[in-house]
This record gives C-alpha cells, sequence and structure tokens, in this order.
C-alpha cells in the first residue's frame, strides 16, 4: 500500500474529526439530548465543533497507542476507525446522562441565585415527555374550538419551520364515537375525579392556531 502523503494524512485526519462531530451532533438530537430545531445554523456549528474537540482527544489517543505497532497508512486508517465507532459509542451512551447532569448543575446554580429552573425542552416535545412510555389521549380543536380529532397520539412532528402535526389513533370504545365539544370537555375535566386520574395538558399553537388538550393516565388503583 502505497504511504499516504504528508497533507492526505491531516486531510484524513481533519475529515474524520470534522465528520464524527457532526454524526455526534445529530446523534446527541436523537437520544433527546438536544433539538435541533431551537438551534440556528451557528449554535449546530458551534456544537459540532466542541464535539470534534472531544474526538481529536479520542483520535490522539488512539493514534498514541497504535504507534507502538503500526506506521504508515495502517496507522491513520485504523486509528480514523477507532475513533469513529468510539465516538459514536460514547455519544449513544453517555450524551443524554450528560446533558442531564450539565442541567441539574445550572439548575442547582440558578437555585442559589433566586432564578427559576431552566429546561432544554420544548413545549410540543413536552408532552411525550411527561407521558414517558404511557398513552396520551388528545382532543385537538382551533381557534374557534371547531373540532380537528380526537384519538390516542400515535406520532407527532415538529419541522424547522414550526409546522407541527399529529397522527391520532382513533378509539373504539363506542362512548368516544362523536368527540365532544370544546367546552364540554374543558368542564368535565376540570372535574376532581379527572384531576386525581389523569395529568391534563393543553397545547395551545399561536402560529397555527390549534388547542390540543392532551390526558395522560396517572398510576393509582382508585
Amino acid at each position: 500500500m502505497t504511504n499516504i502523503s504528508g497533507f492526505n494524512q491531516i486531510f484524513l485526519m481533519f475529515t474524520t474529526l470534522g465528520g464524527v462531530g457532526i454524526i455526534n451532533y445529530f446523534l446527541a438530537e436523537l437520544t433527546g439530548s438536544l433539538d435541533k430545531n431551537n438551534h440556528d445554523g451557528n449554535t449546530i456549528k458551534s456544537v459540532s465543533i466542541l464535539f470534534t474537540a472531544f474526538d481529536a482527544i479520542i483520535y490522539f489517543i488512539f493514534q498514541e497507542i497504535l504507534r507502538r505497532c503500526l506506521s504508515g497508512n495502517w496507522l491513520i486508517i485504523i486509528t480514523s476507525v477507532l475513533t469513529i465507532v468510539v465516538a459514536i459509542l460514547i455519544t449513544l451512551g453517555l450524551a443524554y446522562p450528560i446533558h442531564k447532569c450539565f442541567y441539574n448543575l445550572v439548575n442547582k446554580d440558578r437555585e442559589l441565585n433566586g432564578l427559576v429552573p431552566t429546561v432544554s425542552t420544548n413545549t410540543w416535545k413536552a408532552l411525550y415527555e411527561d407521558a414517558k412510555d404511557k398513552p396520551i389521549f388528545a382532543y385537538c380543536y382551533d381557534f374557534n374550538h371547531k373540532k380537528l380529532g380526537w384519538g390516542y397520539l400515535d406520532y407527532m412532528s415538529k419541522d424547522k419551520e414550526t409546522n407541527f402535526s399529529l397522527n391520532l389513533e382513533i378509539p373504539r370504545n363506542k362512548e368516544k364515537e362523536i368527540q365532544p365539544e370544546y367546552e364540554e370537555i374543558v368542564k368535565e375535566l376540570g372535574t376532581d375525579w379527572y384531576k386525581a386520574h389523569y395529568t391534563i395538558r393543553q397545547h395551545i399553537n399561536f402560529k397555527q392556531q390549534f388547542i390540543v388538550i392532551a390526558l395522560i393516565k396517572k398510576d393509582t388503583n382508585n
């Protein structure tokens, strides 16, 4: 195998680190540690560069270890491959715990300074986070309280233009064949029984002008 020139070695190293830094960012987003929809292009670049700095440390550690038994092309290639694999595994395994620890520390500091806690989520995503693995029943209305649909929340999306959408599984319970009026369901959900048995959230979207009333059943034997 022909040896890679010095320039090509440097180019390969920076290509590897830069590419892995971007992969780190999107893997962190997929694990819930980051929300790219809340970030502009400059923020994404800045976080990717931060990831790249950690990847560079991994790269040089592997390079120094492997230098004892490898040289030339094989040293560069195997170092690059190991860096990619380890960086991806670390991101998948540690991104969310590190994210959670970071916000815990930040909120401790904010508490000491008399400030309210901060979170890295958004109101839309919080619907799923509140439920964890429990089913969510949703009633949807427009700002004129016209019925838009109801059922179990199957999928929700949010793109960079802040266009929110839902997939709802229509319930088969005969008592729920007709979606109740907005005023009727708000009055019903305000009763003590519903408050005791359900976590109730009302999401209001001012841009697309719709309202989602979400019900998450609490763990109760009553």
